[in-house]
C-alpha cells in the first residue's frame, strides 16, 4: 500500500489513512533495536513535519512487517525530493522492517516516472554501518548515486539492575557527585512531582509550567531554549501527541511552592527518550540538571524500562552526556540520487 497525503493529520479525509498505519509504525519503531527508536516513530516524525514543513506531502508505503515513511516535495527546478519527516535533526530511522528496501525500490521506480526528465533524490536517515547497510548499498548503487549528507552519534544508557545498577556503571567520582547533589536537594525541601499526562489539556498545563521555568533558565535568558517560537511549537505538538498515547513522562521540581526545574521525555516500548530538562538560573548551585536526571532514572527503573536514550553526544554542548552513557551508535543520512 502506498499513498500521498497532505500533512494535516487531523483533517477528516487524511486522518483515517494515518490511523490505519500508526499501529504498524509504532510496532516497527518501538519494538526494534534501532539507534533512536522513539525518534523513528510517528509521534516524533509527525510533530517534526507539522512544525517545520507542513506544506510537504507524506509518502507512506507499507507491507505486512515493514514501512517506508517520507515526505515529498518538488524543488524550484522541478526535481523530486523525498526526505524524512524529521528533516532537521535526522535522528530517526527511515527504513523500518526487513522488507523496507523492497518498498524503497518500488517507490523509486514509481516516482521516477512522475519526475522525468527531472531528477529524483531520496534522503534516508538513521543508517548504521553494518552488514545490512552493505547489502542495501550494493543493491541501490546500481541505479543511484550515494552522497553522505549528515552524520551524528546517538548515545544511550542501560537501566539494567535498577538505579543501583545504573550507578554501578558510573565512575566513583561522578557517582559521589550525583548522590551528594541529590541528597542536598531533598534535604533542603525540594519536591519532585511525576506526571504521565493522559490528555492534551493536562499536557498543555504542564507545558505552561515548564515554559515558565525555561524563561528563567540560562537558555531562556539567552534566547536559545524552547521558549523560542519554533521549539515552543514543536514541543507543544510533541506533548499533545504523546499525551494521547500515554507516552509522555514529566517531572517538575519545586521549592516552597515555586517551580524551579523540569525534565521530560517519551517512552516507546522499553526505551525512554529524553527531550529537554532545565532549571531556574537562581538555583544553579544545586546541580539540578544532575538531580533531575537521577529522579527520572529512578522512575524509569521503577517502571521496568530497559534503556535511556539521551540523543546525540556529538556536536557542541553535548560532552556532558559522556558521564551518563554506556553505549554510542553512529548514524548517517545518505542522499540517493536516481541515475537518469
Amino acid at each position: 500500500m502506498a499513498f500521498l497525503i497532505p500533512h494535516n493529520a487531523r483533517d477528516p479525509e487524511t486522518a483515517p489513512a494515518l490511523a490505519r498505519i500508526l499501529p504498524l509504525w509504532e510496532r516497527l519503531a518501538y519494538g526494534a533495536d534501532l539507534a533512536d527508536p522513539f525518534c523513528s516513530g510517528p509521534q516524533w516524525q509527525l510533530s517534526c513535519q507539522e512544525t517545520f514543513a507542513p506544506w510537504r506531502r507524506i509518502y507512506l508505503k507499507s507491507a505486512a512487517n515493514s514501512l517506508l515513511a517520507l515526505s515529498e516535495m518538488r524543488d524550484d527546478q522541478g526535481n523530486g525530493i523525498l526526505m524524512p519527516l524529521d528533516s532537521d535533526w535526522l535522528f530517526g530511522t527511515t527504513l523500518l522492517g526487513p522488507e523496507s528496501p523492497d518498498l524503497l525500490g518500488e517507490a523509486l521506480a514509481e516516482l521516477r516516472q512522475q519526475y522525468k526528465p527531472c531528477l529524483l533524490a531520496v534522503y534516508l536517515s538513521g543508517m548504521e554501518e553494518n552488514a545490512g547497510f552493505a547489502a542495501f548499498a550494493r543493491r541501490f548503487r546500481k541505479n543511484c548515486l550515494f552522497h553522505l549528507h549528515n552524520e551524528s552519534v546517538q548515545c544511550m544508557a542501560s537501566l539494567a539492575g535498577g538505579l543501583d545498577g545504573f550507578f554501578s556503571r558510573r565512575s566513583a567520582h561522578h557517582r559521589a557527585k550525583i548522590r551528594r547533589a541529590w541528597r542536598k536537594a531533598r534535604s533542603e525541601g525540594m519536591v519532585f512531582e511525576r506526571f504521565n499526562p493522559e490528555n492534551p489539556a493536562l499536557a498543555l498545563q504542564l507545558y505552561q509550567r515548564m515554559l515558565a521555568v525555561e524563561e528563567r533558565s540560562w537558555k531562556g535568558l539567552s534566547h536559545c531554549g524552547m521558549t523560542e517560537p519554533a521549539p515552543r511549537q514543536f514541543y507543544a505538538n510533541l506533548l499533545r501527541r504523546t499525551s494521547q498515547t500515554g507516552m509522555a513522562r514529566v517531572i517538575i521540581a519545586s521549592r516552597d511552592g515555586r517551580d524551579i526545574g523540569f525534565i521530560f521525555g517519551s517512552v516507546g516500548g522499553a526505551t525512554y527518550r529524553g527531550q529537554q530538562f532545565s532549571h531556574d538560573a537562581d538555583f544553579g548551585r544545586y546541580s539540578l540538571g544532575h538531580v533531575l536526571q537521577v529522579e527520572m532514572i529512578e522512575w524509569l527503573c521503577e517502571e521496568g524500562l530497559e534503556r535511556y536514550d539521551l540523543g546525540p553526544c556529538s556536536g557542541p554542548g553535548m560532552q556532558y552526556k559522556c558521564h551518563w552513557i554506556d553505549h554510542v551508535r553512529p548514524i548517517r543520512t545518505w542522499a540517493l540520487v536516481c541515475k537518469p
